[in-house]
């Protein structure tokens, strides 16, 4: 078994890396406080999580463009 951080994370994941609950996410996500694109694989939500760290690494700003391509 491989102890690589996986490159694709779940909510859960996030709201650890936040240290934030769950219902705290979806609120940040539905009011557009986070800023990071959903990936949809096979009907589940993943998350980047290189991107997530460079966001957390730039204090969290709401109007993050990083993420753009």
């Amino acid at each position: 078994m491989s102890n690589e951080t996986p490159p694709l994370i779940d909510y859960k994941v996030v709201c650890r890396m936040l240290s934030i609950g769950k219902s705290a996410f979806f609120a940040m996500r539905q009011s557009g406080r986070f800023p990071i694109r959903q990936i949809r694989l096979n009907g589940a939500v993943r998350y980047d999580r290189r991107l997530i760290e460079k966001w957390i690494d730039a204090g969290c700003p709401a109007n993050w463009k990083g993420d753009r391509r």
